[in-house]
């Protein structure tokens, strides 16, 4: 398979490969949900969207990317989130004194519009480092078809079953789409309710992109139909996440809008400031008890690269509340986190 891209000498290719594997051996010790002991009806949920803002180091000062990993001006980066998952992913104590479940989620942009970190790298390394970070869910977007069918289908491939995606159906009926390695929904067992993940493919975000041999389906019908088709859309402890890219917050608020969706995890490039607390982006949507979720990426000359926290608790009237705290990752084994928006118990 090849794959036509402007590469950078071969000095600096190698240089940025070999800090590049150095990142991917930095396994995540978890295995995307870690276990711990829980007696209520409580979880979270970290995670990442944009990641492709936050994959390289860079220089503090000026917000680009970090010519030299050991200048002490650089901050963020690949190995900053992996110290601190290993950091939030310890068994933690909550105000009952018990402790919770985690899933850890890629909600969406991995690669952005125009990603160097796959274009550089052709992909291998960069896939590498997405599986050693060992995310419960990868959401499927658009944009990982900029670079061609073909390449789409390699990406999805590698991601080892975590790419999640349920609108998309292989126009042979008899051949599941990408040989069966996109996934639709994944359910988590916790001790007393069960979570599931499902992921989308943004239909509009398609329109430009070779699709041949796929079809693509609405997202929010796609998304009705398979929790109006759940076999527990009625257990009173099942909670359904959703996680993907759309291209405006009203799109997003569609989608978190879904009855029976609990929440909405998705790309925050189409958020503002103005939208945000300290860098986070948590909405109910009024009488329905749903919930929109995403992180602030950096905007140009920014550093700032945020791990989202988020807390779920189920109360026994089955009212969803839900706090989220940031996790900025500057450097290792250190972060700035800061209370982002809590919900109404």
């Amino acid at each position: 398979m090849t794959f036509s891209r402007n590469f950078l000498s071969t000095e600096s290719r190698m240089h940025l490969l070999s800090c590049f594997l150095l990142l991917a051996l930095q396994l995540f010790a978890s295995q995307g949900l870690v276990n711990g002991d829980t007696s209520t009806n409580e979880f979270r949920v970290l995670f990442v969207n944009d990641l492709n803002y936050g994959f390289y180091p860079v220089n503090e000062l000026d917000g680009k990317k970090c010519q030299d990993i050991d200048d002490s001006a650089c901050v963020a980066g690949l190995g900053r989130l992996v110290s601190q998952l290993k950091n939030e992913t310890r068994v933690e104590t909550f105000s009952n004194g018990t402790g919770s479940q985690i899933i850890w989620l890629d909600a969406g942009n991995t690669l952005g519009k125009s990603s160097e970190w796959f274009d550089l790298m052709k992909f291998q390394p960069a896939i590498s480092a997405i599986n050693s970070l060992k995310f419960s869910a990868v959401a499927i977007g658009s944009e990982v078809f900029q670079y061609g069918r073909e390449a789409a289908s390699h990406y999805i491939s590698s991601l080892k079953g975590v790419g999640f995606a349920l609108n998309v159906n292989s126009t042979d009926e008899k051949e599941p789409p990408f040989n069966g390695a996109l996934t639709k929904s994944k359910t988590f067992d916790l001790p007393n309710l069960k979570v599931t993940v499902i992921g989308f493919l943004d239909k509009d975000g398609m329109r430009d992109k070779d699709v041949t041999g796929l079809t693509i389906y609405d997202e929010i019908g796609a998304i009705e139909n398979f929790i109006n088709g759940s076999n527990s859309k009625n257990e009173e402890n099942h909670i359904f996440i959703a996680i993907g890219s759309v291209r405006t917050l009203s799109e997003a608020e569609k989608i978190a809008k879904i009855k029976g969706l609990n929440i909405f995890i998705f790309s925050g490039a189409n958020i503002t400031k103005d939208n945000c607390v300290n860098g986070t982006y948590l909405k109910e949507v009024p009488g329905i008890n749903n919930w929109l979720v995403s992180t602030l990426p950096p905007r140009a000359n920014e550093s700032h690269h945020i791990l989202g926290d988020l807390s779920v608790v189920l109360s026994k009237t089955g009212k969803l509340n839900v706090s989220l705290i940031s996790h900025d990752y500057k450097t290792i084994n250190q972060s700035v986190d800061r209370a982002a928006s809590r919900s109404n118990s």
